[in-house]
């Protein structure tokens, strides 16, 4: 068993069960006998488009998966087909030592 990461992206609620699927089949969410497990957190996203006089704000879901390292580039790629945000999504990877 190899070093286990956590992967956060940000997306739509309409969208998390789109992502939350493609990062399972990709590999993210194994924890243990379950598979596709992951942590939502709801919140308000905020930015300003170049260009323009005010910021953006739009309600928005944090998901957070596990997954392995070899599995890491093809759950980012997976994240970016799935997502509306497209290759604009954020993807984080934080290593992980789980106890």
């Amino acid at each position: 068993m190899g070093q286990k990461y956590l992967v956060v992206t940000y997306c739509p609620a309409t969208a998390v069960g789109e992502v939350i699927k493609a990062m399972g089949d990709a590999g993210a969410g194994a924890l243990g006998a379950y598979r596709y497990a992951a942590f939502i957190t709801s919140g308000i996203g905020n930015w300003m488009d170049p260009g323009a006089t005010q910021m953006t704000r739009e309600a928005e879901d944090k998901i957070e998966m596990v997954c392995e390292e070899q599995s890491l580039r093809g759950v980012s790629e997976a994240i970016k087909r799935a997502s509306p945000y497209g290759k604009d999504a954020t993807v984080q990877a934080f290593p992980l030592t789980l106890i």
